[in-house]
């Protein structure tokens, strides 16, 4: 009778756990975020510090904010009613240092000692960490609200990947198309531009992008590359095409980095861009 008893007890542990796994999920956890104060990390450099102020006043609207300094956040970051919004610099494991700098969404916890400790709700790649082009700082908005549709949408049907928010490509079938040249792999040569480009995809330098972005048309989509200046094999490089109006995203693409330093716009993410064009 007595070893029936353990064996019941001991059954029951799983049960148990798993009721308490189900409470302690990151939907649970995050539940609170639209009605708890973001604090946005202001980083004491003017140039930063400037596009992050204006991007979040103009686009920020998933919770109340409220702008910090570093020494603030060193204070606060223990306090669990707070959430955190913060560029960052990233370090890929096999990168000798930093390569991309990320807005990171965090949750204040009465128990952490750094950001490392801290439970993130998303990091979106903004600019390359050493050496940002000017490009990031009218791309901010889009990001800002790629952040906040993510957020919103994990709240509900729960946390998964970036592409739960990438819409169908064929929405830019009729659209003009604007590349940086600077953005194109190597292998997209004049002879495969000249082939496969129509007159509604626009190529020419950071000016040409940061204008279609500025003039915030919603028939005008926008290609963004971020990945270090100097990428290294095992480097990441992220490619995205964002509606200049609505911010929608189209296309979203993670690449580790290899051997043959596969950075930019490739054929394949080209084909499968322009599928609907013709």
């Amino acid at each position: 009778m007595r070893k029936f008893i353990i064996f019941i007890l001991f059954s029951l542990v799983p049960i148990s756990l798993f009721a308490q796994a189900q409470i302690l999920t990151k939907k649970e956890k995050l539940s609170d975020f639209p009605n708890k104060i973001t604090k946005v990390v202001l980083l004491g450099n003017d140039f930063k510090d400037r596009a992050i102020k204006e991007a979040v006043n103009n686009s920020w609207h998933i919770s109340p904010f409220e702008f910090c300094d570093m020494q603030s956040f060193e204070k606060l970051k223990t306090n669990p009613d707070l959430y955190f919004l913060m560029l960052v610099n990233i370090r890929n494991k096999k990168e000798s240092k930093p390569g991309i700098s990320a807005f990171t969404l965090i949750k204040g916890d009465k128990n952490v000692k750094s950001i490392d400790d801290m439970l993130e709700v998303i990091s979106i790649p903004v600019c390359a960490a050493d050496s940002p082009s000017g490009k990031e700082m009218a791309m901010m908005p889009a990001l800002l609200d790629m952040m906040q549709e993510y957020v919103a949408k994990s709240l509900v049907n729960g946390f998964s990947s970036i592409g739960s928010i990438v819409k169908n490509l064929k929405c830019t079938k009729n659209m003009a198309l604007f590349f940086d040249k600077e953005d194109f792999s190597p292998q997209l040569d004049s002879v495969y531009v000249a082939g496969k480009f129509d007159k509604q995809i626009i190529v020419g330098d950071e000016g040409t992008v940061i204008r279609a972005m500025m003039d915030a048309n919603d028939m005008s989509a926008v290609g963004y590359v971020i990945c270090p200046s100097k990428p290294q094999k095992g480097s990441l490089c992220y490619l995205m095409l964002f509606n200049a109006g609505t911010h929608e995203l189209y296309y979203f693409k993670k690449r580790k980095i290899g051997g043959n330093l596969n950075v930019g716009f490739m054929k394949s993410d080209i084909n499968k861009i322009i599928s609907f064009r013709k």
